[in-house]
């Protein structure tokens, strides 16, 4: 094999590498997307102190520490995460309009610890030790019913384009909706669609009431 040939295959491997990175990432970021909204839907129904939250935070924290699989370990707590992180920040804002500076640097401090894990789990990198990676493959993602996927893939669509799942705005007469426009940038996902999976996709999530229109 020549030194020209060698090169080309080296450079088609770097290429190869870099897709398969890209897509881990797209994937963790809709994952932590997925998990946004979910935590949104569960804003009032928490009976955690706030207490018990700081403690479930620094659960997780150590869980990180002690697993082998360093950042990866994060993947079955993204909800909590997520739910966790509103209540800090509305205890940090609770906190700062009334003054308590002591109260506001501890929430600010636990938001701190809990956004690096985020991001921690998106990068695939543990920043907290030393702790040896595993190379992270598709089946690590936790797989999900192709209903839920089917959801998952509109909520993220109309995420990414803008709107707040449950204040889509209302079609104007005669002009195309929301809805003609989260269908037309979930045909080229990954996730196929007939005109008639979307519909039904579409009608459960207004009967779950994780879409709905603004009042």
């Amino acid at each position: 094999m020549s030194k020209r040939q060698r090169h080309g295959e080296e450079k088609a491997k770097s290429e190869t590498s870099t897709v398969k990175q890209e897509r881990k990432l797209r994937d963790r970021a809709h994952l932590c997307g997925v998990a946004q909204l979910k935590a949104m839907r569960l804003r009032n129904k928490s009976t955690q102190t706030y207490a018990d939250k700081c403690d479930e935070l620094e659960g997780i924290i150590e869980t990180v520490k002690a697993s082998a699989a360093g950042a990866e370990s994060l993947g079955d707590s993204l909800l909590s995460l997520y739910v966790l992180r509103n209540s800090f920040q509305r205890r940090m804002d609770a906190a700062k309009k009334s003054g308590d500076l002591g109260r506001e640097d501890h929430a600010s401090k636990r938001l701190r610890n809990l956004n690096q894990l985020l991001d921690m789990f998106i990068s695939g990198e543990c920043s907290w030790n030393n702790t040896k990676n595993r190379e992270h493959t598709d089946a690590d993602l936790k797989p999900v019913g192709r209903f839920e996927a089917q959801e998952n893939a509109i909520l993220a669509a109309i995420v990414g384009a803008g709107y707040h799942p449950t204040e889509l705005p209302k079609s104007a007469p005669g002009q195309p909706g929301v809805k003609a426009q989260i269908r037309a940038a979930v045909e080229g996902g990954e996730m196929p669609f007939t005109l008639d999976t979307f519909n039904k996709a579409w009608q459960r999530l207004r009967k779950s009431r994780a879409i709905s229109d603004t009042e």
